[in-house]
Formats: structure tokens, sequence, C-alpha cells
């Protein structure tokens, strides 16, 4: 048996939803999977932005230990947070 849910959260009402706030129109998606950690969402991907401006202002947030990028694409790049 499967379940789809398909929703929008404000930032403000999304755990890491501050570090998110101060965006430049980059699109976010969170990676689907089971965590094994602590990590509230360990994995995501930002689409069409300056990665290391956004790997830059995420570290600088207090709620998140490290950040970096796991693998980039042409059009999108992800990112593990803890």
């Amino acid at each position: 048996m499967s379940v789809m849910i398909e929703c929008t959260v404000p930032a403000e009402d999304f755990a890491l939803g501050r570090a998110f706030e101060d965006t430049r129109g980059e699109q976010f998606e969170l990676e689907r999977l089971i965590p094994t950690s602590g990590a509230i969402v360990p994995f995501f991907w930002i689409r069409d932005g300056d990665y290391e401006r956004i790997a830059t202002d995420l570290g600088a947030d207090e709620a998140i230990e490290n950040v970096r990028v796991v693998d980039e694409f042409d059009d999108r790049a992800l990112f593990r947070i803890e």
C-alpha cells in the first residue's frame, strides 16, 4: 500500500523555515527517505541557485550544524544538512 501527499508549508511553520526565508527565488525540494539519524530533513535539492552562497547562508543558521553539497548537476544540487 502506498500513500502520497502533496502539500505546501509556509517557511515560518517549517522546522528549518528561518534558514530558508532569505531565498532569491530558488526552488527547494525535500528528498524522500526514511531518516536513520535525528536530522529533521537530512537531504534536499535546490534548483537554479548560487549553491556556494546558499551553503554559506544555511551554515550560518543556528539550527544547522553542518551543510554540504553532495552532488551537483547543471540545474540542481543535492545538499545534506545536520
